[in-house]
């Protein structure tokens, strides 16, 4: 039995042909017949986290037939930061909170380029199918949450603050949102923030997410927060303890149906042994913490995917950052929680007078016996265009197509100037301080081969493992490097199971 829209596709066809008219379909006719926004609920949508985290949030997608926008679907959740103040004195008790550093530092930089936001409460997000097949797991506290700042411009970072993250201010400059403490805030994420399965344009098919299950694992909450005195212009003593409430905690989806018609030819081709059922690709991430012992260091990322797209390298302190004004006595935490090691952190041939644009060290990839590039990098402004153009590789033809390659994003997002990736500040004395930044200091390398031969990345194996060469840099065995590779899955879907390849 045939259904109003079924009725009312063939109307639409009828109409283009009536009376033999040369009426002309357009090129592409909606295959949607209603779009709603839906609800699922955590189970359960309330948690308490204590002072280690650990606690896992779970959310069983519900999604029927109906195919899902990632990008336009969110996670809300309103949350209650819950602190016991030190006994120390002098006291400063913390009233506000921020997921990162508005404070600036003896040279006078702030890291507000970290990209802190809600994530930073995030340690691990795993996405399991209805069939048991892993699709997505991202280790948040290895992750390289700074390089996002590379894909958005001003305005898509103005939607992010909804999750906590800086954005701009009345009089310019950036700075973190601050929060009441013991009062509840209501935060919205993204799923696109959440993991790059979510971040294309292309519909979810309901058959990868129904009955899938995702899961996030609560980090310790004091590594994730930066805490305010009641001026909110400066940092309160690091509370004794600290603990969350989670609650309403709920997945609002963009949902499309489309027209039966449709629906069947799409079922078909996911029973086809032809097509071995549907296939959907998206970016997803490899991650790990390396823990370099010298100035000079070599490590092999241990990584089998056929199509890499990008590495991206970030130095983190593993004590508190140096030069960081005292807001509230000794012994305050003041490092922001994802904020990367600046230029001058990393290596002291940075802040010798001299050229500002050096990066202090040299370092190099390789693929086996492929040397990606062919050349040691050691110049900062080098390494910031590279790190640039890897995390910007979609091209956009204009009338006038400067990039026939299709190898640069002419719309040119990023959130970070170089600048803010480093600079030569001056400190007292009028001496010269080279290499300073704003926490967004990453480095990062393409492995896109040109779409005019080949559209996809390289790939890695046994034999062909992923090698990172770094040489000189001073102070390397003070930092903990994360490294992040993104590479392309394939999940072919079918109505029993999915297989995900990568």
């Amino acid at each position: 039995m045939s259904s109003p829209m079924d009725n009312e596709f063939d109307e639409t066809q009828a109409l283009l042909s009536m009376n033999s008219l040369k009426y002309q379909a357009p090129e592409s006719i909606s295959a949607t017949s209603n779009r709603v926004r839906s609800q699922i609920n955590f189970n359960p949508n309330a948690y308490f986290v204590d002072t280690v985290g650990g606690v896992q949030p779970s959310l069983l997608f519900n999604v029927g037939s109906s195919f899902i926008n990632g990008m336009q679907s969110m996670v809300n959740v309103t949350m209650t930061v819950n602190v016991t103040q030190g006994v120390a004195q002098p006291q400063v008790d913390a009233v506000y909170f921020a997921f990162g550093n508005n404070i600036a530092r003896a040279d006078g930089v702030t890291s507000v380029n970290s990209n802190g936001s809600f994530l930073n409460l995030i340690s691990d997000l795993t996405i399991q199918s209805k069939s048991g097949e892993l699709l997505v797991r991202e280790l948040y506290k290895n992750q390289n949450q700074t390089q996002k700042l590379y894909k958005i411009d001003k305005q898509r970072r103005g939607v992010l603050s909804t999750m906590g993250g800086s954005t701009e201010v009345a009089g310019g400059g950036l700075q973190f949102p601050l929060y009441p403490v013991g009062k509840p805030c209501t935060f919205s994420i993204s799923l696109s923030e959440l993991t790059g399965m979510f971040g294309t344009a292309e519909l979810l098919p309901p058959q990868l997410l129904s009955g899938a299950i995702m899961r996030m694992t609560i980090a310790p909450p004091a590594t994730a927060l930066v805490f305010y005195s009641n001026t909110g212009a400066a940092l309160s003593t690091q509370p004794a303890s600290v603990t969350l409430n989670l609650k309403n905690m709920s997945c609002y989806l963009d949902q499309y149906e489309l027209f039966d018609k449709v629906s069947s030819l799409i079922l078909s081709s996911a029973l086809s042994n032809e097509t071995s059922g549907l296939k959907y690709s998206y970016l997803t991430q490899f991650n790990t913490i390396v823990n370099p012992t010298g100035s000079s260091f070599s490590f092999d990322i241990q990584l089998s995917a056929a199509k890499l797209q990008s590495l991206v390298l970030k130095f983190v302190p593993k004590t508190t950052w140096a030069g960081v004004v005292v807001g509230g006595g000794t012994g305050v935490n003041k490092q922001d929680p994802t904020a990367a090691a600046n230029l001058c952190d990393l290596s002291t041939n940075a802040d010798a007078v001299g050229d500002p644009n050096s990066l202090g060290f040299s370092i190099q990839t390789r693929i086996g016996n492929l040397v990606m590039p062919l050349f040691a990098i050691n110049s900062a402004s080098d390494m910031f265009q590279q790190s640039y153009n890897a995390l910007n590789p979609i091209s956009y033809s204009g009338a006038d197509d400067i990039d026939p390659l299709k190898v640069i994003n002419k719309l040119s997002p990023c959130c970070v100037s170089y600048p803010e990736y480093t600079r030569t500040a001056i400190t007292s004395g009028n001496a010269q301080k080279n290499g300073v930044g704003t926490g967004a200091t990453i480095f990062a390398f393409t492995f896109e081969r040109s779409s005019a031969v080949n559209v996809s990345g390289v790939s890695t194996n046994n034999s062909r493992i992923l090698s990172i060469d770094v040489q000189n840099c001073v102070n390397a065995a003070n930092m903990q490097l994360y490294a992040s590779v993104t590479y392309l899955a394939v999940a072919n879907v079918s109505n029993e199971n999915v297989v995900v390849n990568k």
